[in-house]
């Protein structure tokens, strides 16, 4: 039975980014990631460039948030477009800006940006398991231990391999559901309903 400081379910930008900030503090940490490759839906943003972020100021950041806007203030207030730009910088992607402030990588390629941070994470220490989906996470008294996985490689035999994982933290990163295809089939809401959490109705939006 493996254990982990910190597991992280689902291995997108949000999952990869928290991953590596953990591990960078000296944690253990495994990613858990459905599919074969992590950050797929990363790899075709953009029209397959990758819109990493805008020049815009947080005040203009906030007034998309519309009712978010209390918590998004705090998290620009610790991590805002800049900071992002110049993490990827450090890591050697250079990036250019386009009309209406957008920013892309340079080499116009979103695959630079999967490829970077998928890298940089494991640079940092963090275990990344693909093909391994979250059946549940494991708690008592209202405290969380772990987690259950099941690993659906083909190398497996007699189907998937199912397995205890135990980690004081976990962190649900598995977006939303919007692009199935890419593994956003809304698994992450129903994981924190099991554990007692209360989930609002979701709908389909349109974001600029």
């Amino acid at each position: 039975m493996d254990k982990f400081d910190v597991v992280i379910i689902g291995g997108g930008p949000a999952g990869l980014m928290a991953a590596g900030q953990a591990a960078g503090r000296g944690l253990r940490v495994l990613v858990v990631e459905k599919k074969h490759l992590p950050a797929r839906k990363l790899g075709i943003t953009g029209k397959g460039r990758c819109n990493l972020t805008n020049t815009a100021d947080n005040r203009e950041f906030l007034k998309s948030f519309g009712h978010g806007d209390k918590f998004m203030r705090f998290v620009l207030g610790r991590y805002n477009n800049q900071d992002l730009i110049c993490f990827f910088h450090n890591l050697g992607v250079e990036t250019i800006e386009e009309r209406g402030g957008r920013i892309f990588p340079e080499q116009q390629k979103a695959t630079i940006i999967v490829h970077t941070l998928i890298s940089w994470a494991k640079r940092q220490g963090v275990r990344i398991e693909t093909k391994t989906s979250v059946k549940k996470i494991l708690a008592h008294n209202n405290t969380v231990t772990g987690v259950i996985t099941d690993n659906t490689s083909k190398e497996q035999t007699g189907g998937a391999k199912r397995q205890e994982i135990k980690a004081e933290n976990v962190i649900i990163a598995t977006g939303g559901s919007s692009y199935p295809a890419t593994g956003s089939t809304g698994d992450g809401y129903a994981l924190a309903k099991d554990l007692g959490h209360s989930i609002k109705p979701i709908y389909p939006g349109l974001v600029p």
